[in-house]
């Protein structure tokens, strides 16, 4: 019998919930701006940085994130509207809302598509069989989603699938124990169930049966500046995406993930784009000098060659330097990086188990 490799990386991009009718991020962003044009600092943003032609959902809500961050006091409004060149007064309590029902309209979408996942489905049996495939040729299979839902942990279950969570709800923080199982799967942007309580003299984060909604809370008794408002909320978006990521139930997956990533003989991407910036760094970071197989199964985009997507793996895998082969009708190749590109899709991918082979 071959014996098992070490490690493989997985990481889930926004393309692989699209199988089950997940949103894109462009109707996630059309969603959010109906819900500015119910307010009069929402229509100002839409008007002055026409953003129905550019920037993501994201963009939007870093918007909002910069104008909450000004309008903490009554005494900042002139300041607020200096910057921003506001011409009217608004109440803050009325943005922080208006930032709410942003987030919530987003974990309501994810919720929504997560309900039409059924374990029995062929989709759904085709990933659990993967799955097990990938348990059985490596020894770790480490798996990391950039997705707010909870669809794998749903399929395989948590008996199968450690996510640090114990019966209560409570994350724990323990390396020694993950660097010992056959599978570890962790949200590394958050999950629609994650819940904030305030315990021992501070917040933590937990796990819920049922998503969350966001929500506001005032820290100043807890150390904060006097009237200042957080907004806590189980995903991470927007602008301080990456200040986010510094807290420690965020933090302690990026660090997991970087150990994985310096460790591992495969890097499997599923509908992953390489548009999120840190998450290249890190790739490129811990695997670039290594004799790392990169796997990447894409959306169904036709050519890789003089796409955008082929510009991005340049950038990430540093590819430059090596002559690609032609292009086969699924697969595009780079011999000397042992690589190899799927096309023709997620779905396409789990319905053909003769193509595992590859992993």
């Amino acid at each position: 019998m071959e014996a098992k490799k070490n490690r493989i990386v997985i990481i889930l991009g926004a393309g692989f919930p699209l199988m089950w009718g997940a949103p894109t991020s462009s109707s996630i962003k059309k969603e959010i701006m109906k819900i500015l044009q119910s307010h009069t600092v929402g229509k100002e943003i839409i008007n002055r940085l026409e953003v129905s032609k550019s920037g993501n959902f994201e963009y939007l809500l870093s918007v909002i994130e910069a104008v909450i961050s000004y309008s903490t006091q009554p005494s900042d409004f002139q300041f607020t509207n200096k910057i921003f060149k506001i011409n009217f007064d608004f109440d803050v309590n009325d943005l922080y809302i208006l930032y709410q029902k942003c987030i919530d309209c987003i974990i309501d979408l994810v919720y929504a598509y997560e309900l039409k996942v059924k374990s029995t489905d062929c989709i759904a049996n085709n990933l659990k069989l993967l799955f097990h495939y990938l348990g059985e040729k490596y020894s770790h299979v480490c798996c990391y989603s950039l997705n707010y839902d909870e669809i794998l942990q749903r399929l395989l279950g948590n008996r199968n699938l450690y996510c640090g969570i114990d019966k209560d709800g409570i994350f724990e923080y323990n390396f020694s124990r993950i660097r010992t199982l056959n599978y570890s799967f962790y949200n590394l942007h958050g999950s629609i169930y994650l819940h904030y309580e305030y315990r021992n003299g501070q917040y933590e984060i937990t796990h819920s049966s049922i998503p969350t909604s966001c929500r506001q809370s005032a820290i100043g008794t807890y150390g904060g500046n006097p009237g200042e408002y957080l907004l806590f909320f189980p995903i991470i978006t927007g602008h301080n995406k990456t200040q986010r990521i510094l807290n420690k139930h965020f933090s302690f997956p990026f660090s997991s993930f970087e150990e994985d990533l310096s460790e591992c003989n495969t890097v499997l991407t599923i509908g992953y784009s390489f548009n999120d910036p840190h998450v290249n760094s890190q790739i490129r970071q811990y695997t670039h000098s290594r004799n790392v197989n990169y796997r990447f199964i894409t959306r169904e985009d036709g050519r890789v060659s003089g796409s955008s997507f082929e510009w991005r793996l340049i950038n990430v895998i540093g590819t430059s330097q090596y002559t690609s082969d032609t292009e086969h009708d699924d697969f595009f190749e780079w011999k000397n990086r042992r690589m190899q590109i799927y096309k023709r899709g997620v779905e396409c991918f789990l319905n053909n188990q003769s193509l595992w082979q590859i992993l």
